[in-house]
């Protein structure tokens, strides 16, 4: 599952990723669509980020002016999880985070049907792919 943090403010444009990621059977977890009524939702999201296999900011100016959203890039950097920044707007990510190369929307599922780091949301995507068509043809 692919953790996207995200600020309120881009709460569309986050979910237009989704979107796109779930057309390519990639799992997501948005808080704003993924949280029940009555949720404690500091729980769920330490949830998602401790279980998603992949972490993805998207990087606005918004983004950096959001205390939340500082917390969930430092704690998944912390845990190790392999994370990727997309650049909406000309915001450059400070601190431990701008030292990693971002990545633009266009090239978003290329990255991560591409690279090795992000190899096990890979395989639940082609799973997801897989128990989705009618036939071994179709799953090729």
């Amino acid at each position: 599952m692919i953790f996207i943090s995200h600020s309120s403010l881009n709460e569309e444009l986050a979910k237009q990723i989704r979107d796109d990621l779930q057309k390519n059977h990639y799992q997501c977890f948005l808080s704003g669509d993924d949280l029940e009524a009555d949720d404690d939702w500091h729980d769920e999201i330490w949830k998602a980020l401790r279980s998603c296999h992949a972490f993805l900011g998207l990087v606005t100016s918004d983004f950096f002016k959001s205390a939340f959203c500082q917390q969930e890039l430092g704690a998944a950097m912390a845990m190790g999880k392999p994370r990727l920044l997309i650049l909406h707007d000309a915001t450059k990510p400070p601190g431990f985070a701008a030292r990693f190369q971002a990545c633009k929307r266009a090239k978003l599922v290329e990255t991560l049907n591409k690279h090795k780091r992000y190899r096990n949301v890979r395989v639940e995507a082609w799973i997801s792919a897989v128990e989705s068509v009618p036939t071994y043809r179709d799953a090729n």
